[in-house]
C-alpha cells in the first residue's frame, strides 16, 4: 500500500510541475522527432492488429524505433519478431540461456530460416518455410528510423516444433537429474572431479528452460557445497622470481577439509598482474592432488604479487548466464585463495646458499691448518644478504680441521642431510699475513706507529644438486692499524669487502 501512496504523491507533484510549466511566459520548441518520410500513405493496421493464426498459416509482427540506418532497423524488426515466434512455441527463455537472434542481412528466406532455426532450443525442421509478408518504415529528421514487419510461417510447422519443445523439455529434465544422481553418488566416494564435472553438465542443462529452474537450484546448490569442501594449500616455500626467467617452484595442494585427503584433476589458475605464470604439468591437480607454477617472466613489479584459486574458465559461460552464481563463484574464489609475492632478482643471487669462511694458517713450510672464522663468516653472509643474496644460516657440524677434504666433505653432507632447501654453498678460503711496521717497510719515522698487512682468499661456488665446483678468482685485502691484530682485521674487512663487491658485479651482469 505504502507503493501506491509514493506513486499518488509522485504523480500530484507531476501535475504541479506541469501546470507551473504552463503558467511560464515563454515556451520552449518541442524536441519531438518530425516525420519526414513514410514507405505507405497510411500505417498499415496489421501494426496495431496482427492477423490471426489462420488455417495454414501463423502470424508475427515485429518492430524497432530509433535505430540509426534503415538496414539496422529491418534486423531489430525481424529479431522482434522472431522473439515473438520463440514466445508462442513456448520455450520461456530463462536468464540461463541468451537468445541468439540478431536479425538478417536481408529479406531472403534462407538468412530468416537460418536466424529462426538458431534462435530456438534445439535444431526444427530445415525445411520450413517462412516469409516475410509485409514490411512498413518510417523516416524522422533527426535521422532515425522506425521499422514494422510481418512474418508468416507454417502453421502445421509451428504445431510441430511446440509439441518437439515439450519434448525436448521432459528430455532435459531428465538428463540434468540423472547427471545430479550420478554426481551425488560419486561424491559420497570422495570423487569430487568426475562429481563436479557432472554437476556442471547437469546445470547447463537443466538451465535452458524455465520448466527446469528447481532442478536447476537443486544442482547449483550441490555444486557449491561440494567446492566448499575444497581448499587450497600452498605446500612449497618460493621466494623468488629470476629476472632473467624462471622461479622458486610454486607448489599447490588441493585437498578434501573432512578427510584430509589430496584430490586429483581439479582446475586451478594462477595469476599474476605483473607477470606470467605457467603450470608445470597441466593445469589440474596430480594423483598427489598438487600443482605447480614457475613465473616464467616476472615483469617489472618487486615484489611481484600471485593469487592461486579455483578455475573456472572452462564454464565461464554458464556462470555469465546466472548472475547470482556468478557473485557466489567470487565469493568462494575471494575465501579459498592463496596470495603471495616473490622478490624478483637474478637466478644467481636468489638461490638458497649457505656461506662458509675457513681461516688458513701456515704450520712451517709445508702444512696448513684451518679455522672457522665465526666473526668473519657472519660479517660476509650479512654483507651478502644486504646485496639481495639469499643466504640462509646454518649450524657448523664438527669438522676435522686437519684435512680440507675431509672438511669439505662434511660440510657438503651435512647441508645436504639438514637443510635440503639450500642449493649451493658458497666456500671461502682466506690468509693473512701482517707485513710488518710501516715506518720499516717505506723507511719513512712517521709511518712507525702502523701495521699493515695483506689478507688473500679464493672461493668456490659448489652446486648441490649437480654436484659440480665453480672456483672463482683470487681476491686480495690490504688493511693497516696501531697494531699488529687491528692491521689484520682491516684486512679482513677489505677482502671480504672485495668479495662482496666482485659477486654482486658478476650476478648483475648475468641478469
Amino acid at each position: 500500500m505504502k507503493r501506491y501512496k509514493h506513486i499518488l504523491i509522485f504523480l500530484s507533484m507531476g501535475c504541479l510541475f506541469l501546470c507551473v510549466l504552463g503558467c511560464g511566459s515563454t515556451t520552449k520548441p518541442s524536441s519531438i522527432p518530425r516525420l519526414v518520410e513514410k514507405s505507405a500513405p497510411q500505417t498499415p493496421t496489421w501494426i496495431l492488429t496482427p492477423p490471426k493464426p489462420d488455417n495454414t498459416f501463423v502470424y508475427f509482427v515485429g518492430g524497432a524505433e530509433n535505430q540509426p540506418s534503415l538496414q539496422t532497423a529491418k534486423k531489430a524488426a525481424v529479431a522482434d519478431a522472431t522473439r515473438q515466434l520463440v514466445d508462442y512455441i513456448g520455450i520461456r527463455v530463462t536468464r540461463k540461456i541468451s537468445y541468439k537472434a540478431t536479425g538478417t542481412e536481408g529479406d531472403n528466406v534462407s538468412s530468416l530460416t537460418q536466424q529462426i532455426e538458431e534462435s530456438i532450443e534445439g535444431k526444427g525442421n530445415a525445411n520450413v518455410s517462412i516469409e516475410v509478408s509485409e514490411i512498413y518504415y518510417e523516416k524522422y529528421d533527426n535521422g532515425t528510423y522506425t521499422m514494422y514487419t510481418l512474418i508468416k510461417l507454417p502453421k502445421k510447422w509451428v504445431e510441430a516444433e511446440r509439441e518437439r519443445q515439450r519434448k525436448l523439455v521432459e528430455q532435459q529434465r531428465t538428463i540434468s537429474k540423472k547427471y545430479l544422481s550420478d554426481a551425488q553418488a560419486l561424491i559420497a566416494q570422495r570423487y569430487y572431479q568426475p562429481a563436479l564435472e557432472a554437476l556442471w553438465q547437469g546445470l547447463l542443462i537443466s538451465g535452458k528452460a524455465a520448466e527446469n529452474e528447481d532442478v536447476y537450484e537443486e544442482i547449483r546448490t550441490q555444486l557449491l557445497s561440494v567446492y566448499q569442501r575444497l581448499s587450497l594449500q600452498l605446500v612449497s616455500s618460493p621466494t623468488y622470481a629470476y629476472s632473467e626467467g624462471g622461479s622458486d617452484l610454486i607448489v599447490v595442494k588441493v585437498q578434501d577439509t573432512e578427510k584430509k585427503i589430496p584430490l586429483s584433476g581439479i582446475p586451478i589458475e594462477a595469476i599474476s598482474d605483473g607477470g606470467t605464470l605457467v603450470a608445470k604439468k597441466g593445469t589440474t591437480t596430480d594423483n598427489e592432488g598438487n600443482i605447480t607454477y614457475e613465473v616464467s617472466q616476472p615483469g617489472n613489479k618487486n615484489p611481484l604479487p600471485i593469487t592461486i584459486s579455483f578455475s573456472f574458465s572452462a564454464y565461464s559461460n554458464i556462470i555469465a548466464a546466472d548472475k547470482e552464481l556468478e557473485e557466489q563463484i567470487l565469493n568462494l574464489k575471494k575465501k579459498n585463495r592463496i596470495e603471495l609475492s616473490l622478490k624478483v632478482a637474478p637466478r644467481t643471487k636468489a638461490q638458497p646458499t649457505a656461506v662458509v669462511l675457513l681461516r688458513t694458517t701456515k704450520q712451517g713450510t709445508k702444512s696448513e691448518s684451518y679455522l672457522f672464522d665465526q666473526a668473519a663468516n657472519d660479517s660476509l653472509s650479512s654483507q651478502l644478504a644486504s646485496k639481495g643474496f639469499n643466504v640462509i644460516e646454518i649450524e657448523m657440524p664438527d669438522l676435522d680441521f686437519t684435512s680440507e677434504k675431509k672438511l669439505k666433505e662434511t660440510l657438503i653432507n651435512h647441508i645436504r642431510s639438514r637443510y635440503p632447501e639450500i642449493r649451493r654453498l658458497l666456500y671461502v678460503l682466506m690468509s693473512g699475513n701482517v707485513l710488518g711496521n710501516a715506518g720499516d717497510i717505506v723507511k719513512m719515522d712517521a709511518l712507525s706507529g702502523l701495521y699493515v698487512s695483506e689478507v688473500n682468499l679464493s672461493y668456490s661456488w659448489i652446486d648441490l644438486v649437480a654436484n659440480k665446483v665453480e672456483e672463482g678468482k683470487p681476491l686480495q685485502g690490504k688493511g693497516a692499524g696501531l697494531n699488529e691484530e687491528q692491521a689484520l682485521q682491516n684486512g679482513i674487512k677489505n677482502a671480504i669487502g672485495a668479495l662482496v663487491s666482485f659477486l654482486d658485479e658478476q650476478a648483475t651482469k648475468k641478469k
